[in-house]
């Protein structure tokens, strides 16, 4: 079965953020109802500051005008949207995680128009950075993923879970393991279900966490790994499906020498039921 026959033909591009000032990292959430969520960084705000933008669509074609939902003291990083799509009290409910000044924060909204002050999400200590968030909300419970620096000799990936829209969170989780360095993380759940997936960056792998009761307990396991050490498996993302089946796409690249050293890269995907076994790595890319 080709799913990708069930996909629509791409039209023309739809102008979301038009003007002189710059805008980046676009992260879109769909809510139950269809209704599209788009939040980005955007240095419109004063000083020329980048700071957070949101826009919202029922069709695709015609969105909301943008508009701005925070600007700090310091520069937005790494910005990352959830929406709660579950039956349950929070349903509807947008969640931004980001980074600013080497810390992790958390803005939440029921409507897109009124967004609650900034709570913090990490733990560092003050001067060790915490970087690159990723958000995802199921089931009542917010789960923010980021990239830690407090451990002089590792790159850590941590997560952290909030059952009151962030208003209280339960204790931070180390995901990785020592000696490793760590980067990119992405976040999914459904449930009591939660996967972390990230790219690890020596040996090259892609490896994810998966916990089936609300955190309490993890699973560890490589999706893929490099052949070589100058291959490279990064940028992943991660989808749970209602039958709890996690897929995970990465990107595959390295060099090799053909009358002088070339850049190959490729788009891998792999899928597993269980967090422990995945299937071969496939290639989806043209």
């Amino acid at each position: 079965l080709d799913r990708s026959e069930a996909l629509p033909e791409p039209t023309q591009n739809v102008g979301v953020a038009l003007g002189a000032s710059a805008a980046r990292r676009p992260s879109l959430a769909v809510d139950a109802a269809g209704v599209l969520h788009l939040a980005w960084e955007d240095a419109a705000t004063p000083f020329g500051r980048w700071g957070i933008y949101y826009s919202r669509s029922t069709d695709g074609a015609t969105w909301l005008a943008p508009a701005q939902v925070y600007a700090g003291t310091y520069d937005v990083h790494g910005l990352s949207l959830a929406v709660e799509r579950e039956p349950v009290p929070s349903r509807g409910l947008l969640y931004a995680a980001f980074e600013e000044d080497g810390d992790i924060w958390l803005i939440t909204s029921p409507d897109g128009t009124s967004w609650s002050p900034p709570v913090r999400v990490d733990g560092a200590p003050w001067g060790e950075d915490a970087l690159d968030p990723a958000v995802a909300a199921s089931g009542g419970r917010v789960w923010v993923a980021w990239v830690d620096f407090r451990a002089s000799t590792e790159i850590r990936i941590y997560a952290r879970s909030s059952s009151d829209a962030g208003a209280t969170w339960g204790p931070e989780i180390l995901l990785t393991e020592a000696g490793t360095h760590s980067l990119d993380p992405v976040v999914e759940a459904k449930g009591d279900t939660v996967v972390v997936a990230w790219q690890l960056f020596s040996p090259p792998a892609i490896q994810t966490a998966r916990s089936e009761d609300g955190g309490a307990t993890w699973r560890l396991s490589l999706v893929a790994e490099g052949a070589k050490s100058y291959e490279f498996l990064d940028a992943p993302d991660v989808f749970l499906d209602d039958l709890g089946v996690a897929h995970v796409v990465w990107v595959h690249w390295g060099y090799r020498y053909l009358m002088g050293w070339k850049i190959w890269s490729r788009v891998d995907y792999g899928w597993s039921q269980d967090g422990l076994n995945w299937s071969a790595p496939r290639r989806v890319d043209d």
